[in-house]
């Protein structure tokens, strides 16, 4: 996790394989993502 310049809060950095699948998997136990999710190399 990372602080950040924006409103008060952090942004959290994952790695994995699947992105869409990993997105799928966590938002079904309830994660909610606040913002777009971005691939980064």
């Amino acid at each position: 996790m990372h602080p950040h310049d924006g409103p008060e809060g952090h942004q959290l950095h994952l790695m994995c394989d699947a992105l869409e699948a990993t997105v799928k998997e966590l938002k079904a136990k309830g994660v909610e993502f606040t913002q777009p999710v971005n691939e980064e190399r």
